[in-house]
């Protein structure tokens, strides 16, 4: 008797062991995920609808005679999160992708008046973390999500790719920041980092939101006056640039990381 109330003893807490931590060896998270409203809208230079302006020093040209169509009809969502009573060298450190909201991806819809492209939908959130949130529109029926790819589990470790190699056809992306409490002129004041608690305290008076600005565009070329000779047309360069930091849209504008070169040729 003394035998078996000593082996149900231990097999109680080797019980117990094993089920108080997650298979990655953290402490599992009680708490459940709460739903949260996200909007998105997207913007090109220019107002006109689906036409992109040229933009001489943040200041909108007329359309060109020739405009390149705009095609968005997806955003992904990247969403990071880490526990709020962690202690973190800055605030970006310790994010890491949410498995809650890993691969979410909302659709993207087109309108006839000013923001031409909108997106809805829900993140979950859980009580005592904080949260960051990406977001990448591309269009789904041009192709373009098998074009490129975010890596990198950590938000300060986060970068966008093309992959689509040998040939690298470009997608055009447009890339964002959430923002908590801003709108309107006042959508810079708003928050990049936030909590669910913050957001429950407000009542609503305040939503999370995002500006999705173009960060990887295509360039077409059109040759004129060609003698009938000619067959195909070749195009160098010493090196493209396949891969980028992705925190925040600064860094699409800061120099990205060059890897390799490219030899693309094209028939006419």
């Amino acid at each position: 008797m003394r035998r078996f109330v000593k082996y149900s003893l231990l097999l109680l807490l080797l019980g117990g062991i094993s089920g108080g931590c997650s298979p990655e060896g953290e402490a599992t998270d009680a708490s459940e995920p709460i739903e949260i409203p996200i909007s998105f809208n997207l913007l090109s230079s220019g107002s006109v609808l689906t036409k992109a302006y040229g933009d001489v020093d943040g200041v909108p040209t007329k359309p060109a005679a020739d405009a390149r169509e705009v095609y968005v009809d997806h955003v992904a969502l990247y969403v990071y999160e880490r526990k709020a009573d962690g202690v973190y060298a800055n605030d970006e450190e310790g994010f890491y992708i949410s498995k809650d909201n890993a691969g979410k991806v909302l659709p993207c819809q087109r309108q006839s008046s000013f923001p031409f492209f909108t997106a809805k939908g829900r993140v979950s959130l859980r009580k005592n973390h904080q949260y960051r949130i990406n977001a990448v529109a591309y269009s789904e029926a041009k192709g373009e999500r098998g074009w490129f790819k975010c890596e990198g589990d950590r938000f300060d470790h986060t970068r966008l790719s093309l992959v689509n190699e040998p040939e690298l056809e470009t997608p055009e992306l447009f890339f964002g920041t959430v923002v908590y409490g801003g709108s309107g002129a006042e959508y810079a004041g708003g928050d990049t980092l936030f909590t669910y608690e913050r957001i429950d305290q407000d009542k609503g008076q305040a939503l999370l939101t995002g500006w999705l600005y173009r960060c990887v565009a295509g360039i077409e070329l059109r040759l004129g006056h060609m003698p009938d000779s000619i067959r195909k047309v070749e195009l160098l360069a010493d090196s493209i640039h396949t891969t980028v930091n992705a925190r925040t849209y600064a860094d699409f504008l800061a120099h990205p990381i060059i890897i390799g070169g490219m030899h693309k040729s094209s028939p006419v």
